[in-house]
């Protein structure tokens, strides 16, 4: 018994002292903050359902239900069907909206920005058709966001959302989405070739487009007897259609899709190819008919000549003869396409005469060549400085050899034009101390960046040089980055609250706002949808905040006072542990420095 008794007591000593693998413990814990995420994901769709515009709502709600579909489908599949629900709802309110407008054929409805509102206040027409095509953007959106999961569903989703429409400018208004119709369907394809197929039927009402090549390949590669047999239904389709509806530039890309199909199978002979040599010589002949019976196909179907020539040699011969084309394709001179080309030609040389004669202008200035010398030396310096940062935290070096590098890069630092660039190149510096195990100094150097930012920070430009501290402080001492966070969305929740007060004064169209609520999903216009791409950026600091404190993390989204900023904030942790999470180097830190 006491040999066992001393195993089993060596067995527990060894796992106490031992530690797991590395690996493990990192595996465990991503698994551990995944967890925690999506509890946070759960308690962020109720804020959501809570928010007041459906706009929000359905913005939010489909990106929540798409980051909770690896967790849990059931759930993210009733999350898809609120945002389905308010989807269809806030499209029948606009139907309603336009038919009691009772707009007629001949009324301007061009989309609109928030602008012109203040001085020429919009019809209830004009209001409507604006919501309506921000919806129909928001519907492709959510549609492909299906199709990542169920792309059946999605399209599924895509013709179902429109089906209640009953007014027809409105049904005007989506006669343009084949080409995204079928983008669902090569997503259906990838998963389902037969079905793809059945479904494809419906995109052919309108014409033949160049994303259904697209669709015919991913076909072939799931089933490539399937692939024949829609190539076949193409065929079909255009010969119908006859050559006054040709898109010639479709027709040629068709014979190079079957072309470059069957010559890139290492297993061909074994295969079925597209098309038949008697379909080519069809599908080429209904090209130059295409040709003959419109002057104005000539242009853009002189180019596909040579497509005509391979296949149907007598018809390119015809096609040549009317268009005085010479062998090689080209309208020889004498002819409209000849002078044409010509005339661009001449227009060409004449521009590059031109720029040439103003480069060796200003190459003959000594002010030009001294101004280039020192770009060039300039862009050299901090090429070489991005490299020593980018080193420090990768490889091991002396204490001398680091502190001579660090030292160096501080005094090319400053000697930077620009308070940004000194900012993003202090706090990327920072960060590479700080991975190299010298937290003080990583510190110090922090503290020289929180140098040049305004205490109270009062424009955009000064809040962008805030975050870039908080960046740096992320990376280097968390602890500080969190105290300066909390500081600054007190301070910014008075610039939003300022915004949304003068945002109500000149919105008289709501796109930015609406009953109140900022629209900071697909619904807010133009502006709001560039702002909310810029706080893409901080994708790499929230990582950071997030690996040295979720609960914090957290907190600090939840200080915004407004409930829709605050959802985005959370949505924005949310992104970055359940999305592609972005990583944080030096090298990233130094890319968002201007030049």
């Amino acid at each position: 018994m006491r040999p066992i008794k001393l195993a089993c007591t060596l067995m527990l000593f060894a796992a106490i002292v031992f530690p797991q693998n590395p690996e493990d413990e990192k595996k465990k814990k991503a698994e551990e903050l995944k967890a925690k995420a999506f509890e946070m994901l759960r308690e962020t769709s109720f804020s959501v359902a809570n928010l007041r515009t459906a706009e929000n709502r359905i913005s939010f709600m489909a990106e929540l239900a798409s980051l909770m579909w690896l967790h849990d489908r059931d759930q993210a599949r009733a999350m898809y069907g609120n945002v389905v629900t308010d989807f269809k709802n806030l499209v029948a309110q606009v139907d309603t909206q336009m038919n009691m407008a009772q707009v007629t054929e001949d009324v301007d409805l061009r989309d609109i920005g928030p602008g012109p509102g203040m001085f020429n206040e919009p019809t209830d027409a004009l209001r409507a058709a604006t919501k309506f095509r921000s919806a129909m953007a928001v519907r492709q959106a959510i549609a492909m966001s299906l199709a990542e999961h169920e792309p059946e569903l999605a399209l599924s989703f895509y013709y179902d959302s429109i089906s209640g429409i009953t007014n027809a400018r409105l049904l005007q208004m989506t006669s343009n989405d084949s080409y995204f119709e079928v983008q669902l369907l090569s997503a259906v394809a990838r998963k389902d070739a037969a079905r793809a197929i059945q479904l494809a039927r419906n995109s052919l009402k309108g014409p033949l487009n160049y994303l259904h090549l697209g669709l015919l390949r991913e076909v072939y590669d799931k089933d490539h007897d399937k692939g024949v047999e829609l190539a076949g239904i193409f065929l079909s389709k255009l010969k119908n259609d006859g050559p006054e509806k040709l898109e010639i530039y479709v027709a040629a890309g068709l014979i190079g899709t079957a072309e470059d199909i069957s010559s890139e199978r290492d297993d061909r002979a074994n295969r079925k190819p597209i098309y038949t040599q008697q379909e080519l010589r069809e599908l080429a002949d209904l090209i130059g008919r295409a040709m003959l019976e419109s002057d104005e196909n000539m242009g853009v179907g002189v180019g596909y000549i040579s497509a005509v020539d391979k296949y149907a040699p007598s018809r390119a011969a015809q096609v040549r003869a009317k268009f005085k084309m010479g062998p090689a394709g080209r309208a020889q001179t004498g002819t409209g396409f000849g002078v044409y080309g010509a005339s661009n030609s001449m227009a060409n040389a004449a521009n590059s005469v031109a720029t040439a004669a103003n480069t060796a202008a200003n190459a003959a200035s000594p002010e030009w060549e001294a101004a280039e010398r020192e770009r060039e030396a300039r862009e050299e310096a901090e090429r070489k400085l991005m490299e020593d940062i980018g080193g420090l935290g990768k490889k091991e070096l002396p204490k001398e050899e680091r502190d001579r590098i660090v030292a160096r890069s501080r005094e090319i630092i400053m000697k930077t034009p620009g308070r940004e660039k000194k900012i993003m190149a202090l706090s990327a510096l920072a960060a590479s101390v700080k991975q190299a195990g010298d937290a003080q100094l990583a510190g110090e150097i922090m503290r020289e960046a929180e140098s040049f930012i305004r205490p109270d920070p009062r424009n955009y430009r000064d809040f962008i040089a805030t975050w870039s501290v908080i960046s740096g402080y992320a990376a280097a001492e968390p602890n500080r980055a969190f105290i300066m966070l909390d500081d600054t969305i007190y301070r910014a929740n008075e610039v939003i609250a300022a915004f949304v007060r003068v945002g109500e004064f000149i919105d008289v169209t709501e796109q930015m706002i609406v009953d109140g609520e900022i629209q900071l999903g697909s619904f807010g216009g133009g502006m709001i949808r560039g702002l909310s791409s810029e706080l893409n950026v901080a994708e790499a600091t929230i990582g950071l905040l997030v690996d040295a404190d979720l609960a914090r993390t957290k907190a600090a989204a939840d200080k915004f006072d407004r409930p829709e900023t605050r959802v985005l904030a959370r949505m924005m942790i949310l992104r970055n542990i359940l999305g592609e999470k972005p990583g944080a180097n030096a090298e990233e830190l130094m890319s968002g420095v201007e030049k």
